[in-house]
């Protein structure tokens, strides 16, 4: 630990790596990363970058289809980024996988948007009783919760106007729509143009 002086904040350190899978070095740019309650989401080279305050953290990554991967004790030191790359694991073989058919029917309109855009999605299972959607940049950051209630079984709609969650206009840029419903999710890209 270095010296501070009054007021003084302690550098960011992080992780950064890439996320691949089966080692063939096909990358996953959907896998969700958790590092103790800090989400990232890689780009879609695989790669992704998380700051950190100095600590030991525990990373998990999550993908339908695959395996948790979990990585305990992982030492973030100030000013440093730490190199963690990992492999996700198939559940199944790459010839028996299918992507899941989700009920959900998520999609956005229009896309690429200024300033707003319309969210859809379907609810077809009666268990899905409470629906959250989120919004979350390409840092995997979660910039607005849209949507957090219980919901019927049908189609439904939210607008984005392009503002987080202090209501502040975004920047232009690359963002991810995620819709949690019941024990389903699914995630999809928009495009905010300025």
């Amino acid at each position: 630990m270095g010296c501070y002086e009054f007021g003084s904040q302690p550098l960011l350190g992080g992780i950064e790596g890439y996320v691949t899978r089966n080692s063939n070095y096909n990358f996953l740019p959907f896998t969700e990363i958790d590092v103790n309650g800090t989400i990232a989401f890689p780009d879609t080279t695989g790669y992704y970058e998380m700051k950190l305050l100095p600590g030991t953290y525990e990373l998990h990554a999550y993908l339908e289809g695959y395996e948790e991967v979990i990585i305990p004790g992982i030492e973030i030191f100030e000013g440093i980024f730490t190199e963690i790359n990992f492999e996700m694991e198939a559940l199944v073989s790459a010839e028996d996988f299918q992507l899941p058919v989700f009920d959900l029917q998520l999609s956005n309109y229009p896309n690429p948007f200024n300033p707003s855009t319309t969210i859809s999605f379907n609810i077809s299972r009666k268990d899905a009783k409470h629906a959250k959607i989120e919004i979350y940049n390409i840092k995997g950051q979660k910039i607005k919760t849209l949507l957090a209630g219980n919901l019927e079984k049908g189609t439904h709609s939210v607008i984005w106007n392009g503002m987080d969650s202090n209501n502040k206009p975004v920047a232009s840029g690359i963002y991810f729509y995620k819709l949690s419903a019941g024990k389903e999710t699914a995630m999809k890209k928009m495009l905010l143009l300025k």
